[in-house]
């Protein structure tokens, strides 16, 4: 092998270890046989790496999708008025309760009361009766008709009194009854309110725990995503077709990721969102897509829907920024828009680049295991 063989033998191994991946000219080497086994191995790293790429690309693409957070945070902020309304009315219901409970104490306290006191009344009024017949007996005549009226009145009042009596202690009953009756339901009531209390704790875990869940979601999405940069930018060649699938898992991530901004998950710089020219489609549109590919309806109309998409990812950023969510909110729904045509856009390129005669695209591997 001569010296220059050599240098560009190695040049090209140096340029495999950094990652860039390209095969050599046979016409520059004499022993064509070293240069096929270099290039078929150089094939075939290529080849794995890109199915790596493609395949980390379609894992993030499910994973940027927080949609499923955004529901459940939606339900559960959806159940906080009806919750704290129930843990109003369990408030004034043990209020009330605790009302009663001391009203019937307080009834039962007045009847015994009561009771105490009418029983030395009767018992006197009995007294009076009998004295007053004693003294019937030892007056003369002369007074003996006004003695009589005077028993009359007092057995008539006696009557009345006994009478008030039975009342009473028929209405003392009564009110022994309510009392426990107003005891037996307080008992009864504590589970439900136990359970009003449980539910609301749980509704306040249940909210921590969706917040967590989302912000661990997005720590994973992170890590994938920055691995499947990695492998774009320095681990793989993917095609032409293949680079278009992976623009539109960037902005499909920068989408959600204006979602996660918006509910805390995270925290955006602006300069992720306001420079379209400096994203991987940004980029490949400035440098290095071909020059037929730009004349086309469907690049150009991608190129106008990745701007609108920058700019209300722009707007929502700063929505967020002045405290307002809903219109933070508003232009995140219409970022999202602008992602489904944008990906309408990259599906009419890759038709024309098959036309083109690129058609060729790294399959995702499928995952076979349990």
């Amino acid at each position: 092998m001569t010296e220059e063989e050599v240098k560009l033998l190695i040049s090209a191994m140096e340029d495999l270890g950094s990652g860039k991946y390209h095969t050599i000219d046979e016409k520059a080497f004499k022993d064509k046989k070293l240069v096929k086994a270099y290039n078929k191995m150089v094939e075939g790293v290529i080849t794995r790496s890109d199915h790596y790429l493609m395949r980390i690309n379609d894992s993030m693409k499910k994973i940027a999708d927080s949609s499923w957070v955004q529901t459940m945070l939606e339900q559960i902020a959806s159940q906080q008025e009806p919750i704290e309304e129930l843990a109003n009315i369990r408030n004034s219901f043990n209020h009330s309760l605790v009302n009663l409970e001391e009203l019937g104490i307080e009834l039962l306290t007045y009847s015994r009361q009561l009771r105490a006191t009418v029983g030395p009344l009767v018992r006197s009024g009995e007294d009076i009766i009998a004295g007053l017949q004693e003294i019937r007996e030892s007056v003369g005549d002369e007074v003996i008709d006004d003695v009589d009226e005077l028993v009359d009145q007092m057995g008539f009042t006696g009557r009345s009194i006994h009478g008030m009596q039975k009342r009473l202690d028929i209405i003392i009953d009564n009110v022994s009854a309510i009392y426990e009756e107003v005891s037996k339901q307080n008992q009864l009531a504590k589970p439900l309110l136990q359970d009003v209390d449980q539910l609301s704790k749980s509704y306040g875990e249940l909210s921590v725990e969706a917040f967590n869940a989302g912000e661990h979601m997005y720590r994973i999405s992170r890590d994938i995503d920055n691995a499947r940069n990695d492998m774009f930018r320095t681990n793989s060649a993917p095609t032409l077709i293949d680079r278009l699938k992976v623009f539109y898992v960037d902005h499909y991530t920068l989408t959600w990721r204006l979602y996660n901004h918006i509910a805390e998950f995270e925290t955006l710089q602006l300069r992720q969102v306001n420079n379209p020219d400096r994203c991987k489609f940004g980029l490949w549109c400035r440098n290095d897509v071909p020059e037929w590919l730009k004349e086309t309806e469907s690049f150009q109309r991608a190129f106008t829907i990745h701007d609108e998409l920058h700019d209300h990812a722009v707007a929502c950023y700063k929505a967020k920024e002045n405290y307002d969510v809903n219109l933070a909110m508003e232009e995140f729904h219409k970022t999202l828009h602008c992602m489904e045509d944008f990906k309408i856009a990259l599906d009419d390129m890759a038709q024309e680049c098959r036309k083109h005669g690129e058609a060729e695209e790294t399959p995702v591997w499928k995952y076979t295991g349990l």
